[in-house]
């Protein structure tokens, strides 16, 4: 295996981007240091499979291939006032109305969903609005159809083919707020409400078959690749999440809960039903699972370390549960649900004169399991309420955070449940990615030869810990401090 981290831009306040050529550079450098370290010859490479971050937007030229932005990262909240401005709508609080009174008469899981419809930052359609807003001409080139418009895994896909294919997935179009999962295609309400040119937009393919073969330059020799995933529906996979009523918490930059449903299924507060994959079984069906998304996680604690907290993520391992008095709030990206305050801010409360650095330190720790936590109980909730069942089957954690034991057991106190983490937890996606591929490629033709593979490393029991609940119960009395703080300021 190989990584590189990518140096983030960030150009102004809740602004968040990747420059595209060094993306690119090095997606090619990590690509050929793997195959490197493998001893295995470019020749011995039966396909690629792609997992990648969702809802990261680029334009580019359709022609020439020239790029019009930087990749605009999904955790960007810029766009908030647009998101904000469209919930507020006319149009779309009609939508909700009629939707709302339509429900009780029809019963279907699609109007329950629209009745509670709220837009978000992260959808991919305010950041196009946004761009359009920030350079006008590109909206004009938009609508003479010279523009390419597409998330991490559109572009990488035309990279690697030399322009030959546009599309993308069901798993990465679900999670872009334009993407009908009842209809299984682009929502044409959407698109035209918001004054989006569809023919922006690229095709759909299934999750997993051929998508296109790199071209030879590229790594000299034609590389088919057989599978595109969105990378929490990958990790869903790559820590065998695949039954309906299985939760998979994803703690990586983000914190992302998601409930595998089956079937896609009504929701409410903001909470929507999403794809997972393409079905195994069956190319034309889909499997859907319930999202909620925190936009920071391993953010909040790479800027912990980089502000001196502690020096290596070693220091975290020993962390204990005690009774406190100062609390961290963890809003780098505004808070998302049951919140909807995008103006959020980030900072410590009841910090005095026998407050240590170890308590700030658990103070940040124990923020992330608070609201983790509280976004599980969310989904958790609506899961039962919508699906018949009463209870989760499976609960597991996977990302770099959930190296956290801490943190870990906390959620596992709160939720009473316990939760399973699996060897391998921290590049779960691109073992999902890789089974998929070799599924799109033939090599293996049933899910069973590659669960049995999966292990889990530590199962966390829950703990009656009043010391939990007391310091979840004083944290939330914190949120409204720093709320609205950046509309105001």
């Amino acid at each position: 295996s190989s990584q590189k981290e990518q140096h983030l831009l960030t150009p102004e306040p809740h602004g968040y981007e990747f420059d595209p050529d060094k993306f690119w550079q090095s997606f090619l450098d990590v690509v050929n240091e793997t195959i490197e370290r493998s001893s295995l010859k470019i020749n011995d490479i039966s396909c690629l499979g792609i997992s990648t971050l969702r809802n990261s937007v680029i334009l580019w030229d359709k022609e020439t291939g020239e790029t019009y932005s930087n990749i605009i990262l999904w955790n960007d909240s810029r766009s908030s006032q647009l998101a904000t401005s469209s919930n507020n709508s006319f149009t779309w609080k009609t939508v909700r109305t009629f939707s709302k009174l339509a429900y009780p008469v029809f019963q279907t899981a699609r109007l329950a969903t629209i009745s509670h419809l709220e837009f978000r930052t992260q959808m991919i359609a305010f950041k196009l609005l946004w761009l359009f807003e920030q350079n006008p001409s590109l909206k004009k080139r938009s609508n003479e159809n010279k523009l390419l418009f597409g998330c991490i895994e559109t572009w990488l896909l035309w990279k690697l083919t030399k322009g030959q294919i546009h599309v993308t997935e069901p798993s990465c179009a679900s999670s872009t707020g334009l993407y009908d999962p009842f209809q299984q295609k682009w929502s044409t309400l959407l698109c035209k409400s918001l004054g989006i040119n569809m023919a922006l937009l690229p095709n759909i393919k299934p999750t997993y078959g051929e998508f296109g073969i790199c071209d030879t330059t590229i790594f000299g020799s034609p590389i088919p690749i057989t599978a595109v995933i969105g990378d929490v529906q990958a990790s869903m996979f790559g820590q065998c999440v695949t039954e309906p009523g299985e939760c998979l918490l994803t703690l990586g930059t983000g914190a992302f809960i998601n409930i595998l449903t089956g079937a896609v299924t009504a929701c409410s507060d903001g909470i929507y039903p999403l794809v997972a994959h393409t079905n195994l079984h069956n190319s034309t069906e889909q499997v859907h699972f319930l999202h909620a998304i925190h936009s920071g996680c391993a953010n909040v604690l790479n800027w912990a370390r980089s502000a001196k907290f502690f020096d290596d993520y070693n220091d975290l391992k020993n962390i204990e549960p005690k009774i406190s008095t100062c609390f961290f709030l963890p809003a780098f990206g505004g808070l998302g649900l049951p919140h909807h305050d995008p103006y959020s801010a980030s900072g410590f409360l009841g910090i005095d004169s026998s407050t240590t650095q170890a308590d700030l330190i658990r103070s940040i720790l124990e923020s992330l399991a608070f609201v983790i936590y509280e976004l599980f109980a969310l989904v958790r909730h609506d899961y039962i309420k919508y699906s018949g069942n009463n209870h989760l089957k499976r609960l597991r954690v996977a990302g770099g955070v959930s190296h956290s034991d801490f943190i870990v057991q906390t959620i596992c106190n709160l939720s009473n449940m316990e939760i399973e983490r699996c060897h391998a937890f921290d590049y779960a996606s691109g073992i999902g990615a890789g089974f998929l591929a070799a599924y799109g490629f033939g090599i293996i033709d049933q899910y069973e030869d590659f669960e049995n593979i999966i292990q889990v490393e530590k199962v966390f029991k829950p703990v009656k810990c009043d010391i939990a609940e007391k310091n979840y119960e004083l944290w939330k009395k914190i949120i409204p401090r720093f709320g609205k703080w950046y509309e105001f300021n």
